[in-house]
C-alpha cells in the first residue's frame, strides 16, 4: 500500500508542477490531487524537498526506461535525438523543466539530478562497450559524456526554438563520436 500511495502522490505532484510550475504548487494542492490528507504526504513521501527528489527520480525512470531497452549505440543515439522525443509535449518534460532550476539549489535534489545523469551516462557507456569492446574505459566514459552533453543541450536548444537542422547536426556529431572508438 505504501509504494502505491507514494506513487500516486508523486504522480500528482509531477502533473501539477508540469501545469502550474513548482512555485505555484502547494502541498495542499498535491494532497487534493492525490486524494489524500496532507498528513499522508509526510507519511508516504516526506517533506517538499523529498517530494521534489522523488519526482526527479520518477521522471528519470520514465525517461530512461525505453533507452535501457535499446540494444545498439546507434539506436540509443537515434532515440536521444529523436524529434518526437524532443518536441512531444509531455508532462514529464514540462515537470523536469520546472523542477531542474529548483533542484540545482538543493544539495539533496542536486544529488538526485546527478544520479539521473549518471544513469544516462551508464546506458550510453554500456552501449558503447558492447559496440566497441576494444576501446579503453577512459575513452568509453569520455565519449559517453560527450554524447550525453550533446543530447541534453540539443534538447534544450530545440525547446528554445533553434532550427531542427541543428539537431540533426548534433545527432550526426554524436554518431561520429561513437564510431570513432576502436
Amino acid at each position: 500500500m505504501k509504494p502505491l500511495r507514494a506513487s500516486q502522490i508523486v504522480d500528482a505532484f509531477i502533473e501539477l508542477v508540469a501545469v502550474h510550475g513548482l512555485e505555484h504548487v502547494s502541498l495542499d494542492d498535491v494532497a487534493d490531487r492525490a486524494e489524500v490528507k496532507r498528513a499522508a504526504l509526510r507519511h508516504f513521501v516526506g517533506n517538499r524537498e523529498d517530494l521534489i527528489d522523488a519526482a526527479i527520480t520518477e521522471i528519470t525512470r520514465r525517461a530512461t526506461t525505453d533507452l535501457s531497452e535499446t540494444p545498439t549505440i546507434t539506436g540509443l543515439i537515434n532515440m536521444l535525438f529523436s524529434q518526437r522525443r524532443i518536441t512531444e509535449k509531455s508532462v514529464e518534460a514540462d515537470a523536469w523543466t520546472a523542477l531542474l532550476g529548483e533542484a540545482l539549489r538543493s544539495d539533496s535534489a542536486r544529488a538526485v539530478v546527478k544520479g539521473s545523469y549518471e544513469r544516462l551516462l551508464t546506458l550510453i557507456a554500456d552501449s558503447l562497450r558492447h559496440a566497441h569492446p576494444r576501446a579503453t574505459e577512459a575513452d568509453i566514459r569520455g565519449t559517453a559524456y560527450a554524447i550525453a552533453c550533446l543530447a541534453e543541450q540539443n534538447w534544450n536548444f530545440q525547446l528554445a526554438g533553434l532550427p531542427r537542422a541543428r539537431g540533426a547536426d548534433a545527432k550526426a556529431a554524436a554518431l561520429t563520436l561513437a564510431a570513432q572508438l576502436p
